[in-house]
């Protein structure tokens, strides 16, 4: 079962708390082994044995690929904020095989997108963490993202 979600918190690790919160947001495919928002980059290549950084140029942040992962996702692929100290994971692509339709998929465990551009804005008031949380398809993606601080969505959505 694919739960899905986005949620912002501190660059720290998660405590467990945090951790059972998130479980309501992301995929099973990522939280059964610890794959959430925050986890530092050390500790995702701990959980997946797979994982492999993606070679990018970018100043603003690297790529760990996870797959292959549980279906309907073929892989994911986590974005680790590099201003930061700890460089935690802000974000999650979700890569969907071509036989799920992401949208579908999406609204069926968030529900109907609750912005007018057909995304999903979850404010910590509701959710219990800190920072704002968002999520969003693209083409056969579904992304999951926080505005942590370092991040490219630091500023917000």
């Amino acid at each position: 079962m694919l739960c899905l979600g986005v949620l912002g918190m501190s660059s720290a690790q998660p405590d467990k708390l945090k951790k059972r919160k998130q479980r309501k947001y992301l995929p099973k495919a990522l939280t059964i082994r610890d794959g959430y928002i925050g986890v530092d980059k050390a500790q995702l290549f701990e959980t997946f044995p797979k994982a492999r950084e993606v070679e990018m140029t970018s100043d603003f942040r690297e790529i760990v690929k996870l797959g292959p992962l549980d279906p309907p996702i073929k892989v994911a692929y986590a974005y680790v904020e590099i201003e930061g100290d700890e460089k935690s994971v802000y974000e999650y692509v979700l890569v969907i095989e071509d036989s799920t339709d992401p949208l579908e998929l999406a609204r069926e465990y968030w529900g109907a997108p609750n912005t007018e551009d057909g995304e999903w804005h979850f404010k910590p008031e509701d959710t219990g963490l800190k920072f704002q949380l968002a999520g969003w398809t693209f083409e056969n993606k579904i992304i999951i993202a926080a505005n942590l601080p370092g991040s490219e969505w630091q500023s917000g959505f």
